[in-house]
């Protein structure tokens, strides 16, 4: 009896076409040019901050033959690619806090070529809660000294979260919350974040525990008294009195033999 063919059905993945992350061809050329990409993109948000004035124009208004860059118009080193995708992720977006995206891509883009090996999951939620965290940050305490830049340095995100949580819940409000998101952030990163805390709120256990102990004695006031931090007793120096003028005794022998002791003192 003949043996019945089997064939085997695609996964979804294979018939999406992902089954070619499994390549390791793929994946090296994928991921070094998602490297270079990354550096390119941090130049160009380098370059974005002292081009910024003078490519603010363009970006806002784009004519016929501006993307080409016939005339050298931008002034970004990395040209009009280079100038817009700035303007949209650190002047809309997020800010200076925008540098942790080409960050990200070149550890997935190493991680690809497997040069470093990376939690790309864990590394994608940190480098979030860190840049929006940033975002707001900058936009509330950086604006201030940054006032006459085109660009917000929390970006547009930060700007509007700043502006939101104001009217909701006031300044107070918005340094608790980034204090306690901080503090929360910290503690999944490293439990010593709590032994910290609790340091901070109780400072009067942390300076007693650093002020040394002194031991007493009551009995003799002429006792010298060191002071030590290990519970210790201190040596107690003898008197130097009592040793620096011994009575001299002088036996004297009568003619009816009884020995007489007599005490004096040398000079």
């Amino acid at each position: 009896m003949a043996k019945k063919k089997t064939t085997r059905k695609q996964s979804f993945t294979e018939t999406l076409g992902f089954n070619i992350l499994q390549n390791d061809i793929f994946n090296f050329i994928f991921g070094l040019l998602l490297f270079i990409f990354s550096v390119w993109l941090v130049v160009a948000f380098v370059s974005y901050f002292s081009t910024a004035d003078l490519d603010q124009s363009l970006v806002k208004e784009m004519r016929t033959g501006d993307i080409a860059n016939v005339n050298r118009a931008f002034q970004n080193i990395c040209g009009p690619m280079g100038a817009l995708l700035s303007d949209f992720f650190v002047a809309q977006c997020f800010g200076f806090s925008a540098f942790l995206i080409p960050v990200f891509l070149c550890i997935v883009g190493l991680k690809m070529i497997k040069a470093y090996k990376a939690n790309l999951l864990k590394c994608f939620l940190c480098f979030s809660i860190v840049m929006l965290w940033f975002s707001i940050f900058f936009a509330k305490f950086l604006t201030p000294f940054l006032g006459n830049e085109v660009y917000n340095p929390g970006g547009g995100h930060g700007e509007y979260c700043c502006q939101v949580l104001e009217n909701v819940i006031g300044l107070p409000g918005l340094i608790a919350m980034l204090a306690v998101v901080a503090i929360l952030f910290l503690t999944y990163l490293s439990a010593e974040t709590i032994t910290v805390v609790r340091k901070i709120l109780n400072p009067v256990s942390m300076i007693t525990n650093r002020v040394g102990f002194y031991v007493t004695n009551n009995a003799d006031d002429k006792t010298n008294v060191q002071p030590t931090n290990d519970n210790k007793v201190a040596d107690v120096e003898p008197d130097p009195k009592t040793f620096e003028d011994p009575a001299t005794q002088t036996v004297e022998f009568p003619d009816n033999g009884t020995p007489v002791v007599s005490l004096s003192s040398t000079p």
